[in-house]
């Protein structure tokens, strides 16, 4: 009986050395968080190998097994509208959908293989991925952000960050970025002189007085409508354009001038732009 007890007393003493060293090992894994009061959330997940989802309802964590060639989307329900973070961990995470969740926190700093983060439609007030140096498309439109931190990101090729409350947008070392949407914010100065492989750009609805795109050889569209700039302002933005021919290169301009009042749009050179294969828009 004394060595069957013993027998037992190892054996505990083993499963519970299992259990730790699981749990070690999967706090040294990559993980995010999200904080929402939402009943229903819908994440989608690709990449490769496991996924542990911890749904913060004291629910048993959910294991899945996540594919590089297509999104796996789960669904979770919650009794009750309060405040939960959902934790989700995960070595090989490349694409990490969250959005319509009513976030109002995301943290995605540990997910360094991360390439698609789509986290649009939500309540964040701030978010900070300049950590993920694989990111190629962000999509954070339609939040509340006053602070979006993106600087840094090489591999960075499309930024969609319409409908927030940012006043600033830092875009240094976005050598890569070919299509830029930031309209709809409170931005007053914007420095895309990084940004030489840029083919579209967004920057309607602000507050700009000047914009220098004198380094964007590669544009295609720009829509700087509904800004503060006048017409000497446009017209240096036209000379500043390159001379084009065979393919609809456009720019819109409409209600340019202080407090959107369009004297800069009345009162400018279209032709500077037209003459040089441009398409100008109201």
């Amino acid at each position: 009986m004394k060595r069957l007890s013993k027998f037992y007393v190892l054996l505990t003493a083993l499963f519970v050395t299992i259990l730790t060293s699981c749990d070690k090992d999967n706090n040294n894994r990559p993980k995010a968080t999200m904080t929402t009061a939402k009943t229903e959330i819908r994440i989608g997940l690709r990449g490769t190998g496991t996924v542990d989802i911890d749904w913060g309802d004291g629910s048993a964590k959910e294991t899945i097994t996540i594919i590089s060639d297509g999104t796996l989307e789960i669904i979770h329900n919650y009794a009750s509208e309060i405040q939960r973070t959902i934790t989700i961990t995960g070595d090989n995470i490349t694409r990490l959908n969250c959005y319509r969740n009513e976030l109002t926190s995301l943290n995605v700093s540990e997910l360094v293989n991360l390439e698609f983060l789509d986290c649009l439609l939500n309540q964040l007030t701030s978010l900070d991925v300049s950590g993920l140096a694989n990111l190629k498309i962000l999509q954070c439109m339609d939040n509340q952000l006053t602070s979006l931190i993106v600087n840094g990101l090489i591999n960075l090729e499309f930024l969609q960050c319409t409908g927030n409350q940012l006043i600033s947008l830092n875009l240094s070392g976005l050598v890569n970025m070919r299509e830029l949407e930031c309209s709809q914010n409170k931005i007053t100065s914007l420095d895309v002189s990084e940004l030489a492989k840029l083919e579209y750009f967004g920057c309607a609805q602000n507050q700009l007085t000047s914009l220098d795109i004198s380094k964007l050889t590669k544009l295609i569209v720009l829509n700087c409508r509904y800004n503060h700039m006048n017409s000497t302002m446009l017209n240096t933005i036209f000379t500043s354009l390159r001379t084009v021919s065979g393919y609809d290169y456009q720019i819109y301009i409409g209600y340019n001038g202080p407090n959107y009042d369009d004297t800069g749009t009345s009162e400018c050179n279209k032709s500077i732009a037209e003459n040089k294969g441009w398409t100008v828009y109201y």
